[in-house]
C-alpha cells in the first residue's frame, strides 16, 4: 500500500508539461548581440565590395600598363611634326642669306622653336587663359575635370578641364572622340606624360604645335605672318593677341577678311573679336599674377600693327620678298629648276620615289640655299616679261620663243634664269632654258663644219 502510493506522487508531472518533458527556458537577444550581426554583415558587404573594387581596378590598370601606355610611347616616336622647307638666296652685297620660297603643307607651315626663344610674357599669357595651375598640377588638373564632370552630368558642355598637357597628346595622338572612354585614355596618358618631360619641354610642345589661324602651325609661323617679327621679338600686346587665336583660329584670326552681325544689327570682324580675346588674357595676367594693371592697361591701349596695315608697309617696305609655295604665288623659272633640282637630290639620296620626295620637300624642313643672285635675275625678269622685246615673228605668225641662262663663267653657279617670253602664268610649266629638246642645225658647225675644216676639205 505504501509503497503504491509513494510512486503514485512520484509520477505526478508539473501542471500544463508534458510527459517526461523538462520545461525550456527562451533565450534573451541582447542589443549587443544585434549590433554585432548588424557589425558582421556590413563588414561582409565591404569586403566584398573591396574585392570587387580591387579586381576591377586590377583589371583596368592592366589595360593602362599593357595597352593604353604602350600604344602612347609608339604614337609619340613614330609621330614627328611636319615642318616647311625653305628656299634662300644670298645677298651679293651684305652676304645675308634671305629667304626666296616656303615649301609646305596643310598642318606643316611651321618653324621650330626652343624653350629659351620664347618670350616670359607669351608663356604666361598662354598659361592664364588656358591652364593657370599648369605649373602646380601633374599633367592633370582634377579640379577643373570634376567641374567638367559635373558641367556634363547636369547638361552643361561636354568639353573643358583638358590642360595643356593633355592638348599636347590629343594633338600628337589625333584622340578627338568626345567620350567618356577618350578622356580616361587622355588623363591617364597625361600622368605618364609628364613622368618623363618637363614643364617647359610640354610648353615648348604646344606652341610648335598649335594651330595659329591663317595657315600658320606654330608660334614661329604665327609671329612673321602676324607682325613680320621673330617669335621673341613679340611684346606683351603682340604676346597676347597671338595666344588668343588658339580657342578659336577662324573667330580670331585678325588678318580674316570677314563679318558677323551681331543681334543688334552691328558688325563684327575677326579683328575685333580678336581685341576682345587679348584683353580677356591680359585681364587673366592680372589676375594670377603674372603682370601689373598698369602693364595690363598699357598693353590693351598699344595699337597692334599687323603685316597687312598701311602702317607695317610704311615701316617695313618691300623687304619681306619671301612667298610661299600655299599662297597663291607662281613659282620664277629659277624656282622651278631650284624645285626639280631638289626633287632628283631628295630622290638619290633616300631611294625613294618622286612622289614621296615630293611629300618630303613640303613636309620634311629641308634648308635649301640656291646661287641665285637677285640683281640680275631682276634684270632678266624685266626683259623677258615685256613681250614687245620679242616682237618678231615667223613668217607664219608663230611668236618667237626665247630662253635664256646666266652663268658665273668661274664657278659655274646659275645665276639667273628665264624659261619662256612674257608674264608666267603658271608653275612647274615648260622651262625652255632647262628642257631637252633637239639641236636641229646648230649642231651643223660641230658636227659637219669643223670636221670639215679640220680635213682640209672646205
Amino acid at each position: 500500500m505504501d509503497t503504491t502510493n509513494n510512486g503514485s506522487r512520484n509520477s505526478q508531472t508539473p501542471a500544463g508539461g508534458g510527459a517526461g518533458s523538462p520545461r525550456k527556458k527562451k533565450k534573451k537577444v541582447s542589443a549587443s548581440n544585434i549590433v554585432g550581426r548588424v557589425i558582421l554583415v556590413l563588414f561582409t558587404l565591404c569586403a566584398i565590395g573591396v574585392l570587387t573594387i580591387a579586381i576591377f581596378f586590377k583589371i583596368f590598370m592592366t589595360y593602362v600598363n599593357t595597352t593604353l601606355l604602350p600604344s602612347l610611347e609608339t604614337e609619340s616616336q613614330e609621330l614627328t611634326l611636319g615642318l616647311s622647307s625653305t628656299v634662300y638666296y644670298q645677298d651679293r652685297d651684305t652676304g645675308e642669306w634671305l629667304e626666296l620660297e616656303t615649301l609646305y603643307m596643310s598642318g606643316t607651315n611651321r618653324e621650330l622653336v626652343t624653350y629659351d626663344q620664347i618670350p616670359e610674357h607669351l608663356i604666361n599669357a598662354l598659361v592664364s587663359i588656358e591652364d593657370h595651375r599648369f605649373w602646380e598640377h601633374h599633367g592633370v588638373d582634377w579640379e577643373g575635370t570634376i567641374a567638367a564632370i559635373v558641367q556634363t552630368v547636369t547638361g552643361g558642355s561636354t568639353r573643358g578641364g583638358s590642360t595643356i598637357t593633355q592638348q599636347v597628346l590629343r594633338s600628337m595622338t589625333g584622340d578627338n572622340d568626345v567620350t567618356v572612354k577618350r578622356k580616361f585614355r587622355e588623363i591617364f596618358r597625361a600622368l605618364e606624360y609628364e613622368k618623363t618631360h618637363s614643364k617647359e619641354d610640354i610648353l615648348t610642345e604646344y606652341l610648335n604645335r598649335a594651330y595659329f589661324g591663317h595657315g600658320c602651325d606654330g608660334i614661329q609661323t604665327a609671329a612673321k605672318t602676324y607682325f613680320g617679327k621673330n617669335v621673341w621679338e613679340l611684346d606683351l600686346a603682340e604676346s597676347a593677341c597671338i595666344v588668343g587665336i588658339t580657342n578659336s583660329p577662324s573667330l580670331y584670326d585678325p588678318l580674316r577678311d570677314a563679318e558677323f552681325v551681331q543681334k543688334d544689327g552691328s558688325i563684327k570682324t575677326p579683328r575685333d573679336y580678336n581685341k576682345e580675346r587679348q584683353e580677356l588674357i591680359l585681364d587673366k595676367m592680372v589676375e594670377y599674377g603674372y603682370i601689373t594693371q598698369e602693364e595690363c592697361d598699357a598693353a590693351k591701349a598699344e595699337k597692334l600693327i599687323f603685316t597687312d596695315t598701311p602702317e607695317y608697309e610704311e615701316l617695313h617696305g618691300d623687304e619681306d620678298g619671301q612667298t610661299s609655295a600655299n599662297d597663291g604665288e607662281v613659282f620664277s623659272w629659277f624656282m622651278d629648276a631650284v624645285y626639280e633640282d631638289a626633287i632628283d637630290l631628295i630622290c638619290e639620296a633616300r631611294g625613294c620615289t618622286r612622289e614621296m620626295a615630293q611629300n618630303l620637300l613640303y613636309s620634311a624642313g629641308y634648308q635649301i640655299y640656291t646661287t641665285l643672285d637677285m640683281d640680275i635675275q631682276n634684270i632678266v625678269d624685266s626683259v623677258y616679261e615685256d613681250t614687245s622685246n620679242f616682237d618678231y615673228p615667223s613668217k607664219n605668225g608663230t611668236p618667237l620663243s626665247s630662253a635664256m641662262t646666266i652663268v658665273d663663267p668661274y664657278t659655274g653657279d646659275v645665276l639667273a634664269m628665264a624659261g619662256g617670253v612674257g608674264e608666267k602664268e603658271a608653275s612647274l610649266v615648260t622651262n625652255l632654258a632647262t628642257s631637252r629638246r633637239t639641236c636641229g642645225s646648230a649642231i651643223k658647225p660641230l658636227s659637219v663644219y669643223a670636221p670639215a675644216i679640220d680635213a682640209d676639205l672646205i
